[in-house]
């Protein structure tokens, strides 16, 4: 059709993708080509003109690190386009790397303004067209630590909530920022995300932004990675990462490079090429999920080699493709036929029944058993990890796909156990299965389904990040901090120890193996959160649904946390809470705040941590801790172990075997029912024997403090020195009356002990050991 473009050669289709003409700029050769295009025929020229970089009517502008002299026609092409994502055009039209610029057009309050970035440089610089053709500066930029804003490759428009902000993508510092946009066009720095946050991407080459059940979100395409990256804005600019696929063997976007995005159908579409020699289609979904659709590989008809340019027109009924070649001549035209597009279903949280049509289906299971057919077409059926057994009743292997990647870290078939049946197969990875009925009736055999088949794109875990927004947020196999938003979203944390934090909105939390916990600090008020009962949740836990779910963390205010019959994490964090652990061996840590603990079943572990907290174990052997301030600790039906820590703590031992240890202040210690140990620490405490044999210990001598033992048992109970003078001898023993009460008075070192209920008499060396 033409002959071999140079690399900087672009391709403007226009602003909305409609209408009948296509432009080819070639700064390189020097030539501007209209392409005049019509339905199921190729493109006419409809005229070439010379593009040299002569620059008679060159416009010179002063950013970067210097003036910068810009073809005019470049301005006004750049102005005229408005687009969301950037053009690429050449200081002096030399098509020379050291003199490209990124420059983007965005009309706000009848004025247009121009923003430029020099990749070669640092910054970007902000630009009223002014009536005349000339630019006006208005702001500049500069890069630092906090920006991502240096080598600047692809610069996007995104407008949240009645905000503008401008979006850079910088290959050097491998990362995004974002830019809020004053009423005046000025610019100033609202967020960033990138290799410094986690975020896995090298080489950021290319921005598009993309709209997708009412949302907008920004594509990210990085080389150094052969990335695609899906993130959302809010209104403050903040940018979230949602999702993020790699090029594989069954794509072609290594050195990811070029994007571009057209909608047809009511659906969003994203095409994506870069150094490997063909282009890959995918469909945006309204959760952010990019679904690889297909793939086209360079051949000896087409010019697919190192891919330099994209373009889309809709033409008549027809969508058409442009491709631009670096290593090829020629410009490679293809026909995207929209009878093949069928629906996407997405299922929900319920055992559902999904059929398809006569198209090309997207089928989603959503959690809970589901039944699925697709219908004819080549469907697509996408399983959730939820740890049930789903079925699809018309599978057409070597036609349907499956896209098992939510399973957990599959990247090959080996992976999958797959039983074949006589009508059909089972597929199972870990607790995952699903059950294939073959369409025509026959088994379906290993040999039959390829990597491919199962799996629809390579995709990465963005699970450090706060993934808000997206209905579906997934986590990897280790342990990982998901965070969601004020939707009703799904948290799937998979393998390793997660977090998950849904915020707002009715949410299934699935942990997957681990010790996951769902966690409401964030929660702008207190919660009741059950694990056993959830119906009754209250505040950011309402709605909520918990699978594999081990823990609970509550928020900084007054929360009450309830686990189940499994042994449970529940933590209170600030404010005055309530936890009750339930059946199993339970962890729980009240927080700042007087805090009730109630351990209930199984061997508990209870933190009363700052303020005055009340403890309480139940059935099983408790191990509680105070913590500082004046609490109160009561032990259950086991041995327990009871701290009171700092503070003047309250401890009563409960009706087994305890040991109770009072710490720090004027503490009260009492026994139960059975054969207690009873410590009382520093400070002046009163240690009571209860029913049973009883253990006083005494392991602190502080000069002038006095503990004091009541009704203790002669014969019975004991008193232990361990850190005392090792034999009766050096004890000093004798009766006194404290109010009208009388004691025997034990004396060591200026540390006093009376003893009630016994005469001097009756205390001797038997009622003594000394370790």
């Amino acid at each position: 059709m033409l002959a071999r473009a140079s690399v900087v050669a672009r391709l403007d289709a226009g602003n909305d993708r409609t209408g009948a003409d296509l432009v080819l700029t070639d700064n390189g050769a020097g030539t501007r080509v209209k392409f005049v295009l019509s339905e199921a025929a190729l493109p006419l020229v409809g005229g070439v003109r010379d593009y040299s970089p002569s620059l008679p009517n060159g416009l010179t502008v002063t950013f970067g690190d210097g003036p910068v002299t810009l073809s005019r026609d470049d301005v006004a092409a750049v102005a005229a386009m408005a687009e969301a994502d950037s053009q690429t055009i050449y200081a002096t039209r030399t098509g020379q790397a050291v003199d490209r610029v990124e420059a983007l057009a965005l009309s706000k309050g009848g004025a247009t303004f121009i923003y430029l970035a020099k990749t070669d440089g640092a910054g970007l610089s902000a630009f009223r067209l002014e009536a005349d053709g000339t630019l006006a500066p208005v702001t500049q930029v500069g890069d630092r630590n906090s920006l991502y804003s240096s080598g600047i490759t692809s610069l996007a428009h995104v407008s949240v909530e009645g905000q503008d902000f401008v979006i850079t993508a910088s290959a050097t510092e491998h990362g995004v920022s974002s830019f809020r946009v004053g009423g005046k066009g000025g610019l100033s720095a609202a967020a960033s995300v990138g290799a410094a946050e986690a975020l896995p991407v090298g080489g950021p080459q290319a921005l598009e932004v993309v709209s997708a059940g009412g949302r907008q979100y920004v594509i990210l395409a990085s080389a150094q990675s052969s990335s695609l990256t899906v993130l959302t804005v809010d209104g403050t600019g903040a940018l979230t990462p949602v999702s993020q696929v790699m090029d594989d063997l069954t794509t072609r976007f290594a050195g990811a490079s070029i994007l571009e995005s057209f909608s047809f159908g009511g659906r969003a579409f994203v095409l994506a090429g870069g150094s490997d020699d063909g282009l890959s289609l995918f469909t945006l979904l309204d959760d952010g999920r990019l679904m690889h659709l297909e793939t086209v590989m360079d051949t000896t008809e087409s010019s697919l080699s190192n891919i330099t340019d994209i373009a889309v027109r809709v033409v008549g009924a027809e969508v058409q493709l442009f491709v631009l070649s670096g290593a090829e001549a020629g410009m490679s035209q293809f026909t995207l036929s929209p009878g093949a597009l069928g629906d996407v279903l997405m299922g929900t949280h319920g055992d559902e029944a999904l059929t398809g049509g006569i198209g090309n289906d997207i089928l989603f299971d959503g959690a809970g058993q589901d039944v699925m057919a697709g219908g004819a077409g080549a469907d697509t059926f996408v399983l959730t990890g939820d740890g049930e057994s789903e079925k699809i009743t018309d599978f057409e292997a070597g036609k349907d796909r499956l896209d098992l990647s939510d399973w957990g870290m599959i990247r090959d078939i080996s992976a999958i156990t797959l039983t074949p049946r006589a009508a059909g197969a089972i597929l199972r990875y870990g607790d995952e299965s699903v059950v294939l009925k073959s369409a025509d009736g026959g088994p379906i055999t290993g040999a039959q389904l390829t990597t491919g088949d199962i799996l629809n794109v390579t995709r990465i875990s963005l699970a450090t990040d706060s993934l808000d927004g997206a209905p579906k947020l997934r986590g990897s196999t280790s342990g990982d901090r998901i965070v969601g938003g004020a939707r009703d979203q799904e948290l799937q944390g998979y393998r390793g120890d997660d977090i998950l934090t849904g915020g707002g909105g009715a949410d299934t939390l699935h942990g997957g193996t681990g010790t996951d916990i769902a966690d409401y600090s964030t929660s702008p008020a207190g919660v009741r959160a059950s694990l056993s009962r959830p119906a009754g949740n209250t505040g950011d836990a309402a709605g909520d649904r918990y699978i594999e779910i081990e823990g609970l963390s509550g928020s900084d205010h007054a929360d009450t946390l309830i686990g189940d019959e499994n042994a449970n994490t529940l933590e209170g964090g600030d404010g005055r809470d309530r936890l009750e652990g339930g059946g199993g061996g339970d962890l729980l840590r009240g927080g700042a705040g007087h805090d009730r603990l109630l351990g209930q079943g199984g061997n508990d572990t209870l933190h009363g941590d700052g303020g005055r907290d009340r403890i309480a174990g139940a059935a099983g052997s408790d191990l509680a801790y105070g913590g500082g301030g004046r609490d109160r600790l009561r032990g259950g039906g086991g041995g327990d172990t009871l701290f009171g820590e700092a503070g003047q703590d309250k401890i009563r031992a409960g009706r087994g075997r305890d040991s109770i240890d009072g710490g720090d202040g004027d503490d009260r210690l009492y026994g139960g029912g059975g054969r207690d140990r009873l410590t009382g620490g520093a400070g002046d405490d009163l240690l009571v024997g209860g029913a049973g044999a009883d253990t006083f210990i005494f392991d602190d001598f502080t000069r002038a403090e006095t503990d004091t033992i009541k009704a203790f048992d002669d014969g019975a109970d004991m008193i232990r020195l361990t850190d005392g003078p090792g034999a009766f001898t050096a004890l000093e023993i004798s009766e006194v009356t404290v109010g009208s009460s009388p004691f025997v008075q034990v004396t060591y070192a200026g540390h006093t002990i009376l003893v009630g209920g016994v005469s001097q008499a009756e205390l001797d060396t038997a009622d003594f050991t000394f370790a």
